[in-house]
């Protein structure tokens, strides 16, 4: 089943939009569904290191505080996703990325 994302009135307001408004609320609803995502993917994190792992407010904090850190290397360019799943991987983790949606062809 396909969920509506946008509803008819968003979809009429912006069918009247001229390229830089578009792009602009492309930009800005991208960043929100993007932005969703990495909540519900820190909400299920979290989760699953206190249920399934026993970490307490401590350990989860580190945990964060770590992660965090460790996107802001990867915006800072310090280093990439690829660098840090190629030494994961190294080590003997096994690591699906195959990350990209599948862009289904124009009707």
């Amino acid at each position: 089943m396909v969920r509506e994302i946008i509803n008819r009135e968003t979809y009429k307001r912006i069918k009247k939009y001229n390229r830089l408004e578009l792009n602009e609320w492309l930009t800005a609803f991208g960043t929100t569904i993007y932005n969703d995502g990495c909540r519900d993917a820190a909400a299920a994190e979290i989760l699953s290191l206190r249920d399934e792992f026993g970490y307490g407010t401590q350990r989860i904090a580190r945990f964060m505080k770590k992660r965090d850190d460790t996107i802001d290397s990867i915006n800072k360019r310090l280093v990439t996703v690829e660098e840090i799943l190629n030494g994961l991987r190294e080590e003997g983790l096994r690591i699906k990325t195959d990350f990209e949606p599948e862009v289904p062809e124009a009707k």
